[in-house]
């Protein structure tokens, strides 16, 4: 069995972790969207953050979607 060693590059990771919520929203520039898939194809740590905001961005789509249903306020009362 052979293991192949990635160089870590402590500042790229930084600039690639700013990123991650851009990426996750599929706002990045062509060549931001180029460097953090690079970077994600490496770094499992930034993969499973990546995994992280996915889940919490389809949890904040949820809680908006049904927001309108809930009622987590007291109605206020009719004028008098």
């Amino acid at each position: 069995m052979s293991a192949r060693v990635l160089p870590f590059d402590p500042a790229a990771h930084k600039v690639a972790d700013v990123l991650l919520p851009w990426y996750v929203n599929g706002t990045l520039e062509k060549d931001e969207l180029a460097f953090v898939q690079q970077h994600l194809s490496a770094c499992a740590r930034c993969q499973r953050e990546v995994q992280w905001l996915r889940r919490a961005s389809r949890s904040v789509r949820r809680w908006r979607s049904n927001a309108g249903r809930l009622h987590c306020f007291p109605q206020s009362a009719p004028p008098a």
